[in-house]
């Protein structure tokens, strides 16, 4: 058992740094509209001494305890706030370690539970030594260990110079020591992140999303000068227009590069026992810490763009409290594998988790006679759309038709012709939809569907059609997974697979 202790100094540095990104965007559209004003260095300098203040104050009213059953928190200057956490309530570990905290072998630890919240972490304990983290992963265990004996039906010897827990102690000392054996394990090079860069439409999005902001707050002027120039560039030829497209291409590939290459930076995922260990990052080293037995199903990704260079990625669906990172929260997506060729991905996966056995499914396609039904709808936008364009110009309004059209039938084609399933065994099953432009594959146990639904409409019935819908815990919430379009034949063997008991 350790006494109470602050938190490492540098934990000032690290909470200061987060304040301070928190109001980053606040500081950028403050110089832009008042950069010439003394008011706003004067606002900005108080806010940066006021987060200053709260960091420090914070620090010096922090505490935390490191016992042999659970690690206490201590918070709050006024109102004071006494965190519990017991080893055998912890269900994931997450290390964070920035460039400047590993010389002198320091580390954020968040801790995540049953019971935590979706956003944030049950617990952080901003930087502490590794030596700690160490510890708590060996009382972790020995609980772990503790309690797996306490079940059994032993008989454990007595003696008058033996002690109970220090039996148990050297039981799971030894257990410690084989858990570390790395039985499995998968890295990704350099030029696989490159190419998982390349081929990320998540970058387009973002690109829009922060154009949209931007046209929020910056000031109009900038705005109506950018559409000026750009009909400019438009009357002066097409070679040009096409040039600036290309430069503005090659800039959000860069971006994309960036971002992965620090995310993704010598990116490892270890099978320790029953533990995955992710690791990966450039300036800051992320490693989490991720029980088997918290997987709920796993999901393997194909954009199309991906599928020409026959490459996937494989996603975690984990029960319990995903959180949020502090310097990262627009991108909740667990990788196992964020990139693999599509004919290793199987092989790759039955070495990091063999309990599953996985092998390639034997899809049944459900829905490739069904392509009315996913265009339907589809067309019904584009003659809407497609209407109100034409009342302002009917040549534009020819051209977005026949483009949302081309774009409709493409997207309902694909739907229909990527979905399936495939019932692997009397416990697992594999679904397969297309949505958004990405192929996804979906394992789940039976054991770990939370619902099964069924529906259909006065006209589907007819039919004999209808809709299957799957729900798989993922973080705090149930995940939907759905098959449209199924005649009855197949509702009725997904239904049964669903309700037959083993």
């Amino acid at each position: 058992m350790s006494n109470k202790a602050h938190f490492h100094p540098f934990s000032v540095l690290v909470e200061f740094i987060r304040h301070l990104k928190s109001w980053f965007f606040v500081f950028v559209l403050g110089y832009i509209n008042l950069k010439s004003s003394a008011y706003f260095w004067l606002g900005a300098g108080s806010v940066v001494f006021l987060i200053l203040m709260i960091t420090v104050i914070g620090y010096w009213s922090s505490y935390y305890q490191i016992t042999n059953e659970h690690i206490v928190i201590y918070k709050g200057l006024v109102n004071k706030r006494e965190t519990i956490i017991p080893y055998n309530r912890i269900q994931t570990l997450k290390q964070r370690q920035w460039f400047f905290l590993k010389p002198f072998h320091l580390v954020q630890l968040l801790i995540e539970t049953a019971g935590g919240d979706n956003d944030e972490p049950e617990a952080s304990l901003p930087v502490i030594k590794e030596e700690t983290v160490q510890l708590i992963e060996h009382y972790r265990r020995s609980n772990q260990q503790i309690n797996q004996v306490e079940k059994e039906p032993e008989v454990v010897p007595t003696s008058d110079n033996i002690d109970l827990f220090d039996l148990r102690s050297a039981d799971t000392d030894e257990q410690t020591k084989e858990s570390k054996t790395v039985s499995a394990q998968y890295t990704i090079t350099n030029q696989d992140i490159l190419m998982f860069a390349l081929t990320d439409l998540g970058m387009m999005t973002a690109m829009f999303t922060l154009f949209f902001f931007l046209q929020e707050y910056l000031p109009k002027k900038w705005f109506d000068k950018i559409s000026k120039e750009s009909l400019e560039l438009l009357q002066a030829g097409w070679l040009l227009t096409i040039s600036i497209c290309l430069i503005v291409v090659v800039i959000m590939a860069a971006f994309s590069v960036m971002k992965s290459l620090m995310k993704y930076y010598q990116f490892k995922v270890e099978r320790e026992e029953r533990t995955l260990t992710i690791e990966s990052g450039l300036f800051e080293r992320k490693t989490q810490k991720i029980p088997l037995t918290k997987i709920q199903g796993i999901k393997i990704k194909q954009p199309l763009m991906r599928k020409l260079f026959g490459i996937v990625s494989v996603e975690l669906s984990l029960a319990g409290g995903q959180s949020a990172d502090d310097m990262d929260t627009s991108d909740q997506t667990l990788y196992l594998l964020p990139i693999v060729r599509e004919y290793q991905v199987f092989t790759t996966l039955n070495q990091l988790l063999p309990e599953w056995q996985f092998e390639q499914p034997d899809l049944k396609f459900t829905s490739r006679d069904s392509l009315w039904y996913f265009l339907r709808w589809k067309l019904l936008a584009a003659v809407i759309v497609t209407a109100v364009v034409s009342y302002f110009s009917f040549r534009m309004a020819s051209l977005v038709g026949i483009g949302i059209v081309l774009l409709s039938l493409l997207s309902a084609w694909l739907q229909s012709h990527f979905q399936g399933y495939a019932i692997q065994s009397t416990s697992r099953l594999c679904l397969q939809s297309f949505k958004f432009g990405t192929k996804t594959m979906t394992f789940v146990e039976k054991e770990k569907v939370q619902a099964f639904a069924e529906k259909t409409g006065k006209w589907l019935y007819q039919k004999q059609l209808g809709h299957v819908s799957l729900w798989v815990k993922a973080s705090l919430a149930d995940e939907e997974v759905c098959l449209r379009y199924l005649n009855f034949g197949d509702i009725r063997k997904l239904k049964q697979f669903y309700r037959e008991v083993e």
